[in-house]
């Protein structure tokens, strides 16, 4: 089943926002009709089935292997993406290293491919000031 959104814009509302519809096409343009038509209250929309969302990448490879419940996994792999996405250098590796010790991830012995990995799951290029991989290294500290 396919899924369309339509966007009607705005509509005098009590607090004028935009409505959208997500919808399967074969009942939107009776949708549409109704609420144009001031019955907006008797609208029911249908749940449409979608596919769930997969993550867009595989997980983190360094989680701690003793870690074996699929949903423990998903959720250091997203602490992981959302550390390398939205914080400095120096917060992900002092966190790593929290993470560390509390055997959520281990770190690799060898730093070059852990940093290619925080790459691969979000972490700024090297070409933006403080992500450099001589950055990286300096507080990067596997002991």
């Amino acid at each position: 089943m396919s899924t369309n959104i339509f966007n009607i814009g705005k509509v005098n509302t009590v607090n004028n926002n935009d409505i959208t519809i997500h919808t399967s096409s074969a009942n939107a343009a009776e949708i549409v009709r109704s609420f144009m038509a001031g019955n907006a209250e008797d609208i029911q929309a249908e749940d449409v089935s979608q596919e769930p969302q997969q993550e867009h990448i595989s997980l983190f490879k360094y989680i701690f292997p003793s870690i074996v419940d699929d949903d423990e996994r998903l959720r250091v792999h997203r602490e992981v993406c959302n550390l390398v996405q939205n914080y400095p250098m120096t917060e992900i590796c002092s966190h790593l290293m929290q993470m560390k010790k509390d055997e959520k991830v281990y770190l690799g012995v060898r730093p070059e491919l852990m940093f290619a990995e925080l790459q691969r799951l979000g972490m700024p290029g090297e070409d933006v000031t403080g992500y450099s991989y001589k950055n990286f290294m300096h507080h990067f500290n596997i002991k």
